[in-house]
């Protein structure tokens, strides 16, 4: 998978499948990643910032409390969501909870049956243009 292969300073891909139907392999085309079947010892695998989890989930159970509270624990988080009926009817309200979350949508994928988002502490705010020693501390635009 190439959004896995873009950044080098990642050393593990660990993938939880919580959609226990699906076939771990087919959904992803890496070699090698660990595989967990449940979230609950998950804080001890990402003691280290530089891995990822992939969390294969369907968007019924997406909004569960631990799966929210990911975020304040893991720096990179790959989320694929299985679109079901419950997903095409309410994706707009997921989308909205997901991005404030700090997520980001990355469209769709593995012929439209899967919606990528994918959480990144790195990445969380842009900069605004604004922001930066050009604008505000620059002394000869203070009179601006």
């Amino acid at each position: 998978m190439n959004n896995f292969n873009k950044s080098k300073e990642h050393k593990k891909l660990i993938v939880c499948n919580l959609v226990h139907k699906s076939d771990t392999k087919k959904i992803i085309n890496k070699e090698n990643y660990e595989e967990i079947d449940n979230l609950s010892n998950i804080r001890n695998l990402f003691n280290q910032d530089n891995n990822i989890l992939l969390l294969i989930i369907d968007s019924q159970t997406l909004f569960d409390e631990n799966i929210k509270s990911l975020v304040n624990s893991i720096s990179t988080i790959v989320l694929y969501i299985i679109i079901d009926p419950y997903y095409d009817k309410n994706k707009l309200e997921i989308s909205k909870k997901l991005i404030s979350l700090g997520y980001k949508y990355h469209g769709v994928i593995k012929d439209k049956k899967i919606a990528m988002f994918v959480y990144n502490i790195s990445e969380y705010k842009d900069t605004p243009d604004w922001l930066n020693n050009k604008n505000w501390a620059n002394p000869e635009l203070w009179e601006k």
